[in-house]
């Protein structure tokens, strides 16, 4: 019997560094578990995302396809570990093409989950063990790495106070991990909390080991990684306000804000 471990949220919880403590690991960690991320997913997390942007029938069928597309190359492995937060919909508070604002993923989340869930019984077979594990962080610091994240990759000109009271005030990733745990009943459901990891280097990576039981003779020979996807300092947010709001193309915004994150790298 084959055992899946599905980690599918959420986004802003250290999960880019997690995918790459288990990438980097990989070797290493062969015998625990075979790990998929964004190579091997890249046609299901698209479609994930723009079902998230807008949740329809149509949508949701467009990611079954791609999905099932993407498992076709499932290896006979006794423990699989997909690791998406776009399996959990899309980026809560992003606008896409100015349209509605994703406010949380309540209503996307355990759709998708379903669908995956099926789709791998039906590639693995139903007695394949399926359990997800949520990655979460405290509200206020997750709204805040939130609000930078849209300020970083998108044109974004709402301030820190209008961004905030657009979403919902019990928006937080512990309540929606708590409704998905009774959504997707009798499926288990683990979480780990970033700000309980933060003290190593490899964010809420500990608690997957955990899940997938490796020793700990093995777990001190697997190498740490640097965080990425940080949110850049605070004091930038008006600089980039600015940035979002003039009339510079999209390509020289992009080029400022790289120059503003990183002035060690200018002439």
């Amino acid at each position: 019997m084959t055992r899946v471990i599905l980690h599918t949220g959420f986004h802003k919880t250290g999960t880019t560094t997690l995918q790459r403590f288990m990438m980097r690991n990989r070797d290493a960690l062969a015998p625990f578990c075979t790990f998929w991320n964004r190579a091997e997913l890249a046609s299901s997390l698209n479609a994930a995302r723009r079902y998230g942007w807008a949740p329809n029938t149509w949508r949701l069928f467009q990611f079954r396809r791609a999905f099932r597309a993407d498992i076709k190359t499932l290896p006979k492995t006794e423990t699989l570990v997909l690791s998406r937060e776009a399996f959990s919909g899309g980026v809560p508070g992003f606008r896409p093409n100015h349209g509605p604002r994703v406010l949380g993923y309540t209503q996307t989340a355990p759709r998708l989950a379903k669908v995956i869930i099926e789709e791998l019984q039906n590639r693995l077979g139903t007695d394949t063990e399926i359990s997800l594990f949520y990655t979460l962080r405290d509200r206020e610091a997750w709204i805040s790495s939130l609000y930078k994240r849209h300020l970083r990759t998108s044109r974004m000109t709402d301030s820190f106070e209008t961004f905030n009271a657009a979403l919902p005030p019990d928006l937080c990733t512990a309540k929606t991990a708590a409704f998905l745990k009774s959504a997707l009943a009798p499926h288990s459901v683990t979480t780990a909390r970033l700000e309980e990891y933060q003290k190593g280097p490899n964010a809420c990576a500990p608690a997957l080991l955990d899940l997938l039981n490796v020793p700990k003779d093995v777990r001190n020979s697997l190498q740490s990684v640097s965080q990425r996807n940080v949110s850049q300092s605070v004091d930038l947010n008006p600089a980039f306000l600015r940035l979002n709001g003039s009339s510079l193309s999209d390509a020289e915004v992009i080029a400022q804000k790289h120059a503003l994150m990183n002035p060690d790298q200018g002439a």
